[in-house]
C-alpha cells in the first residue's frame, strides 16, 4: 500500500510541476500581462473547492505549521464557513441555466482561511493546483479564463493551463487514495472539499468521506 500511496503523490506532484512550468512559460512570454506579485492576493478572495488528494495534501502540511498559526487559519476557517453559507442562502439554482450557480459564485468574494494578515499564504509551497495556475489563461469548461487583473485580450491566442485535463487527474487520484482507504464510495471523489474543511477535519475522516 505505501509504495501505491508514494505514486498517487508521485503523480501528483508531477501535476503542480506542470502547472508551475505552464504559470512560468506564460510568464515569460508575456511579462507584460501578467502582474501577479507577491501580496496581490486576489486569487485567495474567491469562492472554490479542491479534490479529496488536494484536501489531504493541504492537511497534512497544515499540521506541521506553529500551533498559534494554526489557531488563527482555524479562526478564519469558521468565518469563511459562516460566509460561505450566507452566500450560498442567497444564490439560487437556476434548472434553465446550470452554469449560472458556478459563475455567480465566482462572482463572491470570500478570504481563503490560508491567507494570513499580510496577504500571504501560509502552505504557498505547498497551494493547490488552482492556486498555482491563477493569473494565466487556463481552460476550464472548454472555454479560457484569465485573472481580469491581467493583460490578456479575449479573442486573442495565448498558452495555456488545460485545468479540465487536471481536474481529471486529480479525480482518478482521488479515486485510487479513496480505495486505498477502504472508501468504496468512489462516486464521491467528484464532490469538492472546501479549505475550511481540510483544515479543520481529521485525515482520517477526509479520506473515509465520514463528513459527506
Amino acid at each position: 500500500m505505501e509504495n501505491e500511496i508514494n505514486q498517487i503523490w508521485d503523480e501528483y506532484r508531477q501535476l503542480t510541476a506542470q502547472a508551475d512550468s505552464a504559470f512560468a512559460k506564460v510568464c515569460g512570454d508575456y511579462p507584460e500581462f501578467v502582474t501577479c506579485r507577491a501580496h496581490c492576493s486576489d486569487c485567495c478572495r474567491a469562492v472554490f473547492g479542491v479534490f479529496l488528494v488536494e484536501a489531504v495534501n493541504i492537511a497534512e502540511h497544515f499540521s506541521q505549521l506553529p500551533p498559534e498559526e494554526q489557531r488563527q487559519a482555524l479562526i478564519r476557517a469558521k468565518r469563511a464557513d459562516e460566509e460561505t453559507a450566507r452566500i450560498k442562502k442567497k444564490i439560487t439554482i437556476d434548472p434553465d441555466d446550470p452554469d449560472k450557480y458556478s459563475l455567480d459564485l465566482a462572482n463572491e468574494r470570500l478570504d481563503c482561511p490560508l491567507l494570513n494578515d499580510n496577504q500571504e499564504c501560509i502552505i504557498y509551497e505547498n497551494r493547490p493546483i488552482t492556486c498555482r495556475s491563477y493569473g494565466i489563461p487556463v481552460k476550464i469548461r472548454g472555454k479560457l479564463h484569465a485573472c481580469f487583473r491581467n493583460g490578456f485580450m479575449e479573442g486573442q491566442t495565448y498558452p495555456y493551463f488545460n485545468m479540465d485535463g487536471a481536474y481529471q487527474r486529480l479525480h482518478l487520484m482521488t479515486q485510487k487514495m479513496m480505495k486505498l482507504a477502504g472508501n468504496k464510495d468512489v462516486e464521491n471523489a467528484s464532490l469538492l472539499i472546501t479549505v475550511s474543511m481540510a483544515i479543520s477535519t481529521p485525515t482520517k475522516d477526509l479520506l473515509t468521506a465520514d463528513f459527506i
